[in-house]
């Protein structure tokens, strides 16, 4: 089984370490790779050259890159990605763009600890599912191949 690459993006590194602590104690850390951003423009950066598969970030960001881009980017990548984006006070507009660009999940701040825990889980089952139907496609569009020659 593949480790999933997780990003986690916030300005306050306060709020990335709070994150941190989450994923060390999911049932599901020993079966990701997560790399911590407090620059929305270096998340970018990464998502766009990795094969990323769960983001976790906030929707305002000082500077040119909001949770909107990052989603968008994410998604982008790879269809299959999911992101959790959090905010204080999110605007209806900004919620529905976000519901548009395909984020699987909203929280609100101050983040729950616990809520965050088991989205994060929901969210790497959901990856793990995707992961397995495309196998087994692929298992069996070479089962077809071999049958036909």
């Amino acid at each position: 089984m593949r480790l999933l690459n997780l990003a986690v993006v916030a300005a306050e590194p306060v709020i990335v370490r709070s994150i941190s602590v989450v994923l060390n104690r999911s049932a599901d850390r020993e079966q990701f790779d997560v790399h911590y951003f407090t620059s929305g423009l270096e998340a970018l950066d990464w998502i766009q050259s990795s094969d990323c598969d769960l983001v976790i970030t906030a929707l305002d960001m000082p500077g040119i890159i909001t949770g909107q881009e990052l989603t968008r980017a994410a998604k982008h990548c790879n269809a299959h990605a999911q992101v959790i984006v959090f905010a204080a006070q999110p605007t209806a507009e900004q919620l529905h763009e976000l519901a548009e660009l395909g984020a699987s999940d909203f929280l609100r701040e101050p983040l729950d600890k616990l809520e965050l825990r088991e989205l994060v889980e929901q969210n790497v089952a959901r990856l793990r599912r995707w992961d397995s139907a495309l196998r087994m496609t692929r298992t069996h569009s070479k089962q077809q191949e071999f049958a036909l020659v």
